[in-house]
């Protein structure tokens, strides 16, 4: 969502709405906009010790932070 202007940002995320009611819907984003529509944000964290996939905490909301 990166290089969409606000209207079609706007417009994808009604269609997101509208299908995360029936179905689970995964979107990797960085514009606040899609952020703030979610209804769970899942937060990838670099750890102190690296910066690989391995390196990585989840911070998962209303549950203890855990690592990968």
């Amino acid at each position: 969502s990166a290089s969409l202007d606000d209207a079609s940002e706007h417009a994808i995320i009604q269609v997101l709405k509208m299908l995360a009611r029936h179905k689970l819907i995964l979107v990797v984003a960085h514009r606040p906009a899609l952020i703030e529509a979610a209804d769970t944000v899942i937060t990838f964290i670099p750890s102190k010790s690296g910066d690989t996939l391995a390196d990585v905490e989840i911070a998962l909301p209303s549950f203890e932070t855990a690592s990968v």
